[in-house]
């Protein structure tokens, strides 16, 4: 995050706190309950897990640095409890609609094209990617195991 978007974050907390709490006026009134308040209140607004850890990001650094240097102002603020984050499954393409969306790059966007098809060619394929071992042939639209590939590829040496 950037820094004006970290101050953005900051800024809504504090105008929260003017609303709920208008006494606060320095670090050594705010307590932990109120930040606690905070993240109960966008999670009833329905703000995503995210959102909300980014939202209350500054006011932790802020916290920490403030309890480092002023300890006898500010004591260290306690673990903050944040509702768990949904489990997302990761969706992925099938070999078919890969070579589908590579050919729609390759007309429309063709700028895009080779970057979109290189981890395909390199076969730098990240660890856990929904090919595991494997990649597309585009050819007959199944997949490849690594043994395949290496079989058919041609190392070009370099004429030295």
């Amino acid at each position: 995050a950037t820094q004006r978007e970290r101050a953005r974050r900051a800024s809504k907390f504090v105008e929260s706190l003017g609303e709920r709490y208008p006494g606060v006026q320095t670090w050594d009134q705010l307590r932990p309950a109120m930040v606690q308040a905070y993240v109960v209140e966008l999670e009833r607004c329905g703000k995503a897990f995210d959102t909300v850890r980014l939202n209350v990001a500054p006011i932790k650094l802020a916290w920490r640095y403030l309890a480092e240097n002023y300890p006898e102002l500010v004591r260290p603020l306690p673990r903050i409890k944040l509702k768990a984050p949904p489990k997302r499954e990761i969706q992925c393409l099938e070999p078919l609609e890969v070579a589908a969306l590579l050919d729609w790059l390759r007309e429309n966007a063709p700028d895009l094209w080779p970057m979109a098809t290189l981890p395909q060619k390199s076969e730098l394929i990240p660890n856990g990617s929904c090919m595991s071992g494997s990649r597309p042939d585009f050819e007959d639209g199944r997949r490849q195991s690594r043994g395949e590939a290496r079989e058919r590829r041609t190392i070009h040496q370099p004429p030295g």
